[in-house]
């Protein structure tokens, strides 16, 4: 008797076949198996029918086992294996993800396909299901986004099977001239009584940050305000800190014995310039 692991599925399809036979008056001597149905027997042993075959492409396939005895005499069962086209995947990837009208974005994606290949990467910026853009030959575009809103941009891949897949991308677009918040917190979880570092960002594309405000809890309470930027360092000097020197306005605020880590505020120029060298001591 035949049996298998699964009757079908995309390809390529790892099957685990197995079987049983018995002879009254002696014993079965070989096991045989067609995997494609063509009668020609890819396989043979003389003691396990247990064999594992991958199918490649897609197709309905049936599949034989043959047990021999002794004698010679021969004993067959079958068994159906349908194997399905496999569908790509696609991986989208954008860059910023949030900014101020008007925002150009950076898009990238990826896409693959385990019986085949990618034949067509397609963007739809704005979510509408229309895609702007299209190329047989790479995901990578840029596009200007104009107005304020939040855009789920999706990224498409066909394959030569013309199966399709998405993966989508949310983009934040602020008003023109809307400034905007960032925070980062560590740790994010631990035992009560918890101490935790936070740092603030802000930014304005035309201007300065005037205030800024905490709300501890989340409960629409701002327990914290200041007028000062919380301007911040941190490296992880594995060879130790005995190479770094302090010296004032600056201040160690935190430190982590894991690496260690050593944090500065109270920067002494200010907010630095994006992709600009500054020499601090």
């Amino acid at each position: 008797m035949a049996d298998s692991n699964t009757s079908g599925g995309p390809a390529p399809l790892d099957v685990f076949f197995s079987g049983t036979a018995t002879d009254l008056d002696g014993n079965i001597v070989k096991y045989e198996w067609d995997f494609d149905g063509d009668e020609n027997y890819d396989w043979e042993s003389p003691d396990t029918a247990n064999v594992r075959h991958i199918y490649p492409t897609a197709g309905t396939y049936t599949a034989r086992l043959q047990a021999t005895d002794n004698e010679g005499y021969t004993g067959t069962d079958t068994l159906t294996i349908t194997v399905t086209q496999s569908p790509p995947t696609a991986e989208a990837g954008a860059a910023p993800l949030q900014g101020n009208a008007s925002l150009v974005v950076d898009f990238t994606g990826a896409g693959a396909d385990d019986d085949g290949s990618i034949v067509l990467y397609e963007w739809d910026f704005d979510g509408d299901t229309n895609y702007e853009y299209s190329s047989a030959d790479t995901p990578v575009v840029s596009h200007s986004y104009t107005s304020a809103g939040t855009y789920d941009a999706t990224f498409r891949v066909t394959d030569n099977d013309g199966l399709t897949a998405t993966d989508t991308v949310t983009i934040d677009v602020l008003t023109a001239g809307m400034p905007s918040a960032a925070i980062s917190a560590f740790p994010t979880h631990g035992v009560s009584p918890l101490s935790v570092s936070l740092c603030p960002v802000g930014n304005d594309p035309d201007g300065t940050i005037s205030n800024y405000e905490l709300d501890y809890e989340g409960d629409g309470t701002y327990d914290f305000s200041s007028t000062s930027p919380f301007v911040s360092f941190s490296d992880n000097m594995e060879s130790g800190i005995g190479t770094w020197t302090l010296q004032p306005p600056w201040g160690q605020t935190t430190s982590s014995s894991h690496s260690p880590t050593t944090s500065w505020t109270e920067s002494p120029g200010g907010n630095y310039p994006i992709n600009t060298d500054t020499e601090w001591v």
